[in-house]
């Protein structure tokens, strides 16, 4: 009877263990995968490339001009935003593509066997995709709802062992979305990004 007992307590402090590892690998705010369990992930994506060959798409969403949400309507009305924004990603995405909140008003996906001539139907999907969810905004005009700009770039052999750098590239690509007019999808290229010229932003006026 004892052995018995103690062979459903450790099933249960495993079953535990696993649930708190879950937990600790989720945004509290709005149930997407966080930084911790994104590097995860992209280590895993970029060893299964390094070996097997494919691609993967990285899009980089930042919400535009999300601080004037929060300075005029407050930080509960830009946290249910962010919850908001967080649900039409999940229900967008296709299944098996990863969805995070990379930090503060900034979502990652990570687009599976997606290479560069999709990247930005996809991206562009997303973004259209947030714009219709109508979501109220009065400071991000024209639009009057909550927008996102984005940035993709393509993860393959050639940079798979460098996924830093990737990640800037996808950034890059976001910030000049924001330049070229907000609400937009730009693609980097393994190309482009050698040739990136420095630009003169101004990120937190996004």
């Amino acid at each position: 009877m004892q052995q018995e007992t103690l062979v459903v307590q450790q099933a249960e402090l495993l079953r535990l263990n696993e649930e708190l590892e879950g937990i600790a690998r989720l945004d509290a705010l709005t149930g997407l995968g966080n930084r911790l369990r994104l590097n995860e992930d992209l280590a895993q994506i970029a060893g299964r490339i390094e070996r097997n060959g494919g691609t993967a798409g990285l899009l980089l969403l930042d919400l535009d001009r999300f601080k004037r949400l929060n300075d005029s309507l407050g930080h509960l009305a830009g946290d249910a935003a962010l919850r908001g924004v967080a649900a039409i990603l999940k229900h967008t995405s296709r299944v098996g593509d990863g969805v995070y909140r990379y930090g503060g008003e900034e979502f990652l996906i990570i687009l599976h066997d997606a290479d560069a001539t999709v990247l930005k139907i996809a991206g562009q999907r997303y973004l259209n995709a947030i714009h219709a969810g109508g979501m109220p905004h009065a400071e991000n005009r024209p639009w009057g709802v909550v927008t996102a700009s984005a940035g993709v770039t393509e993860l393959s052999q050639r940079n798979c062992a460098d996924v830093d750098g990737a990640l800037h590239m996808a950034d890059e690509a976001l910030y000049r979305a924001k330049e070229r007019g907000r609400n937009r999808c730009e693609v980097m290229t393994l190309e482009a990004g050698i040739a990136l010229a420095p630009m003169d932003q101004e990120r937190a006026a996004s």
